[in-house]
């Protein structure tokens, strides 16, 4: 019994993250303005192990990925997995509303990062929504080079995401901007986007070296976070870690 409830415990506290949670605040706050686009199911590419999008708001979504956790589905019920690449969505162009994907762009080597923009606008209707997120710029890129540092003297080993980034191109506010523009100019020609800064870069990068170095405190992150959650969503910098370009279809 005791076995048991400390595994609900578990999957309760990791149901929710902070780290998560902040990447798609910008996301949760634009569709909470737009009623009739969230009873539309919203397509959240690369949507991770916590559920990204659906895990954070509740909404009903679509969440691709390249894999999933044994009992994903009855974790997060409102999100319909689909095992797919980024590159390559199995959706119809034009077929949805609403697209989004956060922190999948530095993964990649900057070669493909404009194929990833893409796929995302041509899933999307004209008149549509689209929100691409990524960490921005050279200041970003030595507070993971540092954090890494810091992880490998702890454990002898690279962290596990931030290496992918580090082998791959720094990614700028320019880059990002011209991504959207290319692919919109193909699949949404009368649009307007807005770039927004996500997540103070110094209160992300202590907050991640802590939970590194203080990993008992992971245990009981949302049980000390979520209630302080509203107010360190406002910390946005600038300097910010991520930019969210939000991209609004005009009819």
């Amino acid at each position: 019994m005791a076995a048991g409830i400390l595994e609900r415990y578990k999957s309760w506290n990791w149901a929710w993250t902070m780290a998560v949670a902040w990447g798609y605040e910008p996301v949760i706050a634009a569709m909470k303005k737009l009623e009739n686009e969230r009873q539309d199911i919203i397509c959240d590419i690369g949507c991770g192990p916590r559920g990204g999008l659906g895990g954070h708001s509740g909404w009903r979504t679509i969440g691709v990925d390249l894999k999933f956790q044994g009992g994903f589905s009855k974790q997060f019920p409102t999100i319909i997995p689909v095992v797919a690449s980024a590159l390559r969505l199995p959706f119809t162009t034009g077929s949805l509303k609403a697209t989004v994907c956060i922190d999948v762009l530095e993964h990649l080597p900057a070669a493909q990062r404009p194929s990833l923009v893409k796929e995302a606008f041509r899933v999307t209707r004209p008149d549509g929504l689209v929100f691409i997120g990524a960490p921005c710029g050279i200041k970003v890129r030595k507070c993971e080079q540092e954090l890494n540092d810091v992880f490998r003297a702890h454990t002898g080993q690279d962290h596990h995401w931030l290496i992918e980034h580090l082998a791959n191109e720094v990614i700028t506010e320019n880059d990002l901007y011209q991504y959207i523009e290319d692919a919109a100019a193909c699949y949404m020609p009368h649009h307007n986007i807005r770039m927004v800064p996500n997540v103070e870069l110094r209160f992300w990068y202590w907050s991640t070296r802590i939970s590194w170095t203080l990993p008992w405190l992971m245990q009981i992150q949302r049980l000390m976070f979520r209630p302080i959650y509203p107010w360190l969503a406002r910390r946005n910098g600038p300097p910010s870690y991520r930019l969210v370009a939000i991209v609004e279809g005009l009819s």
